[in-house]
This record gives C-alpha cells, sequence and structure tokens, in this order.
C-alpha cells in the first residue's frame, strides 16, 4: 500500500543519511547519495498517492498545494537547523546522523496508523491504453521543463549571483531565501484557497508562462525578479499532480510513477547541461535555457489541453 511504500521509504531514507554520516570517501558518498536518492523518489511517489487515495476530487488541489509547500518549509528550516546543530557544537556528521533519525521516526508513526479503507465503488488500478500512454508521456515531457526552470533557480541562483554580479555570500543566500519564501507563500496560498473558476490548465499554463517570463527579465534586468518568480511557479507541482489524477482516473498509480521518475531523470540531465554551457557561455546564458525551457512547458499545457478537449468531443 501506500503507506506502506511510505513508512519502508522513510526509513531507508534515514539510513541514507546515517550512512552519509560515516563516509570517509568519494566511493563511500555516491553509495549513500544513491540509498537517499532512491528512499526520495519513492517517498514521493508515495506522499502524491496518499493524497490521491485520500481526497475527493473538490479539495485534492488543495491538498496537494499543501504537500508541496513542504519544500518551501523545508529549504527554510534546513539552514536554522544546521545553524542550531553547529550553535550547540555539532560538526556535520553528528549533525547528518542525528537528522536521519527524524525520517525513521516518521517509519515508526507510519506504522500505527490505521490502513486507508477503500472509498465506496472504488475500482482496483488499471494499466494505461495506448492513447493514456501518448498523453502521459506528453505530460512527463512538460512536468520536465517546469522542473528544468525550478530546480536550476533553487541550485545555482547563488552560485550565479556570486559569479557574475559580483554579490557577497550573505546577501546571495538572502536571495535564495526570498525564492524559497515566495514559493511556499504560493503554494501555502493555493491549500487555502480554492479558486474555481480557475482550471487545471489554467493555472498550469499561467503559472509556467509568468515563471518563464519573469525568470528571463529577471537574469536580464534585476536578480529580484528571479526571486519573485517563485510566486509564479509555486502552484505548478501540485497542481500538475492533480491534473494527473484528473485524466488517468484509475491508472493515476502507473500515470505517477512515470511522470515523476522522468521529471526526476529530466534534472540529471539538466545540471549535466547546465554544467557543459556555463563552461561554453557562462552560467546566466545556461539559466536563459532554463527559462526558455519554463515557457516550452507553457506551450506544451496549451497543446495539451487541446488534445484532451478534441480526445473529450470526440
Amino acid at each position: 500500500s501506500s503507506l506502506s511504500l511510505l513508512a519502508v521509504a522513510s526509513s531507508v531514507l534515514g539510513i541514507g543519511f546515517l550512512i552519509t554520516s560515516q563516509i570517509t570517501d568519494l566511493t563511500g558518498l555516491v553509495l549513500a547519495s544513491s540509498v537517499f536518492g532512491l528512499a526520495f523518489g519513492a517517498l514521493n511517489l508515495s506522499q502524491n498517492s496518499l493524497v490521491f487515495e485520500g481526497s475527493s476530487g473538490g479539495s485534492r488541489r488543495r491538498l496537494m498545494a499543501g504537500l508541496h509547500s513542504m519544500y518551501g518549509l523545508a529549504a527554510l528550516s534546513a539552514p536554522l537547523f544546521a545553524s542550531g546543530f553547529r550553535y550547540f557544537g555539532f560538526d556535520w556528521r553528528q549533525t547528518f546522523f542525528a537528522v536521519g533519525f527524524l525520517p525513521i521516526a516518521l517509519t515508526l508513526l507510519a506504522f500505527t496508523m490505521p490502513k486507508p479503507k477503500k472509498q465506496t465503488g472504488e475500482m482496483a488500478p488499471v494499466s494505461m491504453t495506448k492513447s493514456q500512454w501518448q498523453t502521459c508521456i506528453v505530460f512527463a515531457l512538460i512536468m520536465s521543463c517546469y522542473l528544468w526552470g525550478e530546480i536550476s533557480v533553487s541550485t545555482r541562483l547563488v552560485q550565479w549571483l556570486r559569479m557574475e554580479k559580483g554579490i557577497d555570500p550573505i546577501a546571495a543566500n538572502s536571495y535564495l531565501t526570498g525564492f524559497f519564501v515566495c514559493l511556499l507563500s504560493g503554494r501555502l496560498f493555493f491549500s487555502f484557497v480554492d479558486l474555481k473558476r480557475l482550471n487545471n490548465e489554467s493555472v498550469l499554463f499561467f503559472s509556467s508562462l509568468g515563471g518563464g517570463l519573469v525568470f528571463w527579465a529577471g537574469l536580464m534586468f534585476n536578480p529580484l525578479l528571479v526571486v519573485f518568480s517563485g510566486v509564479f511557479m509555486a502552484p505548478f507541482f501540485p497542481v500538475a499532480m492533480d491534473q494527473v489524477t484528473r485524466l488517468f482516473g484509475n491508472a493515476s498509480a502507473h500515470a505517477l510513477g512515470f511522470v515523476l521518475g522522468c521529471g526526476f531523470l529530466s534534472t540529471v540531465l539538466m545540471h549535466v547541461t547546465l554544467g557543459y554551457l556555463t563552461d561554453i557561455w557562462g552560467l546566466g546564458a545556461a539559466l536563459g535555457l532554463c527559462s526558455t525551457a519554463l515557457l516550452v512547458c507553457s506551450v506544451g499545457v496549451a497543446l495539451l489541453s487541446r488534445r484532451s478537449a478534441r480526445l473529450a468531443i470526440n
């Protein structure tokens, strides 16, 4: 079940952190990171599946937004945790060791929770049809383009500000904090406010289009606009997860796994591409490719929406 997967993945996630605290060479670090990454993928899938299984269509989008607020909250709280451990005299190994027990504690909590009951009239999961697979592949590419935009900012903003804008480390970190505040605020807004007049396709389109344009403008004119692009990007991921459940129904478990898997794989390609283009063009120009990916994402959303409408008519 999704709850069992959540418990196991949380435990393995903690073990990955515990191993990291003890490594002494690069090989050990790679292995520990692989364990952590494997568990993170399974954890992400189980979380989204649990929201799908335990909510109705009317509340699912808000719950997804609340769930994915955790990324912004984690990005804000992690530095505070690290500083707190440092204040009390912990070195980095002791910090990793202590933090590794948090997901293990979640494992124990998950095992004490009652198993989710099947809803009345609920049908068993089914495999996707050929048409659904085609839609799923397109949706996975759309998600990959979006992740290029969001993750490029969260992993490269500080480096870009320091290398090409000459901003000192403390100020550069403040910019990144501001981006995560915008991301968190936007997702919390969508979790508490139900914008019924905006369907998922509209939210996804304007989120990716606005995020791409503001991201690009920030690279060209003012870095603060890159920070503000987080407001536009905020609703995309949770609304996309809700849209998967609406498009694929009882085949959502298969679709979620495929879309998330492709998205995570695309981030590996993104890091390699950014590194290569940074050596050739510079980091600012390389990030321009990621802002373009968000614009391509908006085009993909529009095309997929038209395709879905055409299939519905037929």
